[in-house]
């Protein structure tokens, strides 16, 4: 069995900032996808406030999820 360390952060964006900071948060995630150790990372709707997301990712190496 492998172990994963499940990492979370919550933000919420004012709405005439919602395009911007979702684009940035999509590069990121991306950068999060490429590093080692990372097997999962995801951005995360609210369904019921459509300005609040979780930037979700999971990792195999606590270390690499710390870099």
């Amino acid at each position: 069995m492998v172990a994963v360390l499940t990492a979370s952060l919550w933000f919420r964006v004012q709405p005439h900032k919602r395009a911007e900071v979702l684009s940035a948060v999509d590069a990121l995630v991306e950068r999060m996808r490429l590093a080692r150790g990372c097997g999962r990372s995801r951005v995360l709707a609210d369904v019921e406030d459509g300005n609040a997301f979780t930037v979700a990712s999971e990792w195999t190496d606590p270390d690499c999820a710390e870099a």
